[in-house]
């Protein structure tokens, strides 16, 4: 699973809805993300920034929250969305590990032919 900091822009209306029917979103979005095998970890609502809610999710694949943006993105509530991939200690331990080992096969620029 993968670690998502997502920040949200609702639309006007979206924002009246949510004040008017007294919504929690958190509920909602725990859900989505259920549906497709995710999971919520925080959902804040942000004042002062340039994003109305910010949110931390796991899920399993990068399809699988496309899936996910798009789905909001067609409800026409979102009018943007920024995703930021997050990473673990555990994460930079895996990658250093397999950048320090033989695996990759990579050469720098100008030493293809060397």
């Amino acid at each position: 699973m993968t670690l998502r900091c997502t920040y949200i822009n609702y639309t006007d209306e979206a924002l009246l809805n949510i004040i008017k029917n007294k919504e929690n979103r958190a509920i909602a979005m725990e859900k989505t993300l259920e549906s497709i095998g995710g999971e919520l970890i925080g959902y804040y609502g942000l004042i002062g920034q340039d994003y109305d809610v910010m949110m931390i999710t796991k899920v399993e694949t990068l399809r699988d929250y496309m899936s996910l943006v798009g789905k909001a993105m067609l409800g026409g509530a979102v009018k943007d969305i920024k995703t930021v991939h997050l990473y673990t200690g555990e994460d930079v331990q895996h990658a250093a590990t397999k950048a320090l080992g033989e695996s990759i096969d990579y050469k720098p620029a100008g030493s293809w032919y060397k």
